[in-house]
């Protein structure tokens, strides 16, 4: 059998983890389609994707195991493999947060008139825009993008809980909209938690560049 050499291995997760990437990128971006734009295609896409995502997430798995089990790797290479184990998990999460967005999208697509799409949009243009910079700072070896990353979580926590204030209030106004008004919480729920996995992308980026564990050292909200 073929003894694949430690930095092969290396960049065999290193590929497949961008794929992952892009696939669950994706499927965030499709998932406000459907949801803000009642597109039913991209929601329909997000279903589909999913399962793609959570075969890479596996096969990802395995091919890091192997690299670990090989040896011989040098310290940034195995903080790599080790946070690629991390990653994976976040990126199958943030596929799953997308699948709940699609489904909710789906079950909101007879409501022509839905003032609450517009916000819901607001929201996800920053969280797309967090986790393709998550995504980058890792895969390009940028703690400064990184931080960045991480000091934005707060305005998209506080943008949620501002939005799920005012969604209570309309819900105890009008009891005829609740059914409505619950799946619209439930969809920006979904985004506020694509932006905490962001995040957890980009510590694992400063992380595999730095060997700082920065975990748990933000502000408390």
């Amino acid at each position: 059998m073929e003894v694949i050499p430690w930095d092969k291995r290396v960049e065999s997760v290193r590929s497949r983890l961008a794929d992952m990437a892009a696939r669950a990128s994706s499927m965030v971006g499709q998932g406000v389609r459907c949801l803000a734009g009642r597109d039913e295609a991209a929601g329909q896409a997000v279903l589909k994707a999913d399962r793609e995502v959570d075969r890479l997430e596996m096969d990802i798995d395995r091919v890091a195991l192997g690299s670990l089990s090989s040896g011989g790797l040098t310290e940034r290479p195995l903080r790599f493999v080790v946070s690629a184990f991390k990653v994976t998990t976040d990126l199958e999460r943030i596929g799953d947060e997308s699948v709940k967005l699609a489904h909710a999208g789906l079950t909101l697509m007879h409501h022509h008139l839905m003032p609450e799409r517009r916000t819901l949009e607001a929201l996800g243009r920053p969280v797309q825009s967090m986790l393709d910079d998550a995504i980058r700072a890792f895969e390009e070896g940028r703690p400064d993008r990184a931080r960045a990353v991480i000091d934005r979580d707060d305005d998209i926590d506080r943008a949620y809980r501002d939005f799920a204030v005012d969604l209570r209030g309309r819900m105890s106004a009008d009891l005829a909209a609740i059914e409505r008004l619950v799946q619209v919480r439930f969809a920006a729920k979904c985004l506020e938690r694509i932006a905490d996995h962001a995040t957890n992308l980009a510590e694992q980026a400063i992380f595999v560049v730095t060997g700082d564990d920065v975990r748990h050292r933000q502000s408390p909200r």
